[in-house]
């Protein structure tokens, strides 16, 4: 019964890792140095799995704490882990955003999932920086919130929101 149990727990975690491999908003490296560290785990005193130049596109999710789980392609496996502050989202991506969920609130989850642990909420009429999801190469359903720093903090069902000018 506990290898079982084992077995499901263990089953449940790649499906998760997998699905969030798949969506991620699109940055790109900028770092003071010219280049950024990707870790294997999310520590600077993690091992260094590759090095990435500066204005190499990323593709990016929350991960844990301030590090970002990066990819190099929009569908790719995880490749590591970033400091949240080395990747710089386009300007050509970012849009504002406003909450018109009829509910009178929208939820921003940690994933892009309704099964996915909620963040935090926002009421109809917040405004907020947004970019769009790419999954496997294409726009998704979903809109990552950026907070002031344009920092992902999670993510929308874009159907909740509106793209304001």
């Amino acid at each position: 019964m506990k290898t079982m149990r084992f077995s499901m727990l263990l089953l449940g975690l790649v499906m998760a890792m997998a699905v969030s491999a798949q969506s991620r908003c699109r940055g790109f490296v900028f770092d003071t140095d010219g280049y950024v560290n990707v870790r294997k785990a999310a520590s600077t005193s993690s091992a260094i799995v590759q090095r990435v130049n500066n204005n190499t596109t990323l593709y990016y999710a929350p991960g844990q704490g301030n590090w970002y789980q990066v990819s190099l392609k929009p569908g790719g496996a995880t490749l590591g882990y970033v400091y949240w502050n080395r990747i710089a989202v386009s300007s050509d991506d970012l849009g504002g955003y406003v909450v018109t969920d009829p509910d009178g609130y929208t939820n921003v989850r940690k994933g892009t999932s309704t099964s996915s642990a909620i963040v935090k909420r926002m009421n109809r009429g917040a405004e907020f920086t947004g970019t769009p999801v790419f999954v496997n190469g294409k726009a998704s359903k979903w809109i990552g919130v950026l907070d002031e720093s344009e920092r992902l903090i999670g993510y929308v069902y874009a159907t909740k929101v509106r793209a304001v000018n």
